[in-house]
């Protein structure tokens, strides 16, 4: 049996819309639920960049993020959302 952390996650696809992860805020919140529940309290997002995404904006991906951390306040106080 696994402890009941704190853990982190360490690579995500959890920001919506940016790579081949979640495509939606909706599932973005799913994603944080389930998450918060496995014991993760900071969860770093890696989308893809580069050859592997080339329509990639880092302004997008950080307008993304903050809006992640919004959501993640409203619905499971205490996770945090940072970037790599």
């Amino acid at each position: 049996m696994i402890p009941n952390g704190p853990y982190m996650d360490m690579h995500t696809h959890i920001l919506p819309g940016l790579d081949d992860g979640s495509q939606t805020m909706d599932c973005t919140r799913n994603m944080l639920r389930q998450a918060y529940d496995e014991g993760i309290r900071v969860i770093v997002a890696t989308p893809h960049f580069g050859v592997r995404n080339p329509g990639f904006r880092l302004s997008q991906a950080e307008e993304a993020l903050a809006e992640t951390q919004k959501v993640a306040d409203e619905i499971v106080p205490g996770l945090k959302i940072g970037r790599a």
